[in-house]
């Protein structure tokens, strides 16, 4: 009987999201890791050919820092069932990011660049950072597919209305409280009332309700 009592008062569990949810944030978490690699590659090439100096590579450092860890953020929150988190992160990383990220190579081609030739030149580090590269893109592409499969916008679409569920249930018993408020306000009062009278009190009262008395003549 106690278990059956304990079992109805206990809080309702947090839904889990679905597998295509859980596995975009996994991708979101594996670019994050990339892009990270590839800005320890950058910055540790230009520090081993001199080519910058520490104080000249460390905005650029801290703002990848700072991008990595709204991403890591945005991630979570989009895992949580947060829509506006979903959102921001295709607009701002599916869209911008992977913008950021192909338009240097791209342009390099658009330049007369050659594949064969840069393949053949390149060194270890040039070709862990395109593998990287690819990866991250590949990864970013991969989180914002599964972020919009119909599994994913149902549950984005649960979440939105159990959110919406909760706040009413909250906005309706906080005028039941104050109406709480007021009744035992209301029996205070009239408890001060009904309070005994003292020797003062009943002498006062006697005398009200006495009448006159005929004076003698």
């Amino acid at each position: 009987m106690t278990t059956a009592l304990a079992s109805q008062t206990a809080e309702p569990r947090t839904p889990q999201p679905p597998p295509v949810v859980h596995a975009a944030a996994l991708l979101w978490m594996s670019a994050v890791a990339a892009g990270a690699f590839e800005t320890v590659l950058a910055v540790g090439r230009e520090l081993y050919e001199g080519t910058s100096g520490v104080l000249d590579l460390l905005p650029g450092a801290g703002l990848r820092v700072a991008v990595f860890a709204a991403a890591v953020f945005l991630a979570l929150r989009m895992r949580a069932g947060q829509n506006w988190a979903r959102l921001t992160l295709a607009v701002g990383l599916g869209v911008f990011g992977t913008l950021s990220l192909v338009v240097g190579p791209i342009q390099w081609l658009l330049h007369g660049g050659s594949i064969a030739e840069a393949a053949a030149g390149a060194d270890v580090v040039t070709w862990l950072f395109t593998i990287s590269r690819v990866l991250h893109v590949t990864a970013v592409l991969g989180a914002v597919t599964l972020m919009f499969q119909p599994r994913a916008n149902a549950w984005f679409r649960s979440e939105r209305d159990r959110l919406g569920l909760r706040l009413g249930g909250a906005q309706v018993a906080h005028p039941r409280r104050g109406q709480r408020g007021e009744r035992g306000q209301h029996d205070e009062g009239g408890a001060a009332e009904q309070r005994p009278l003292g020797a003062e009190g009943h002498r006062r009262r006697r005398g009200q309700h006495q009448p006159d008395r005929p004076e003698h003549q």
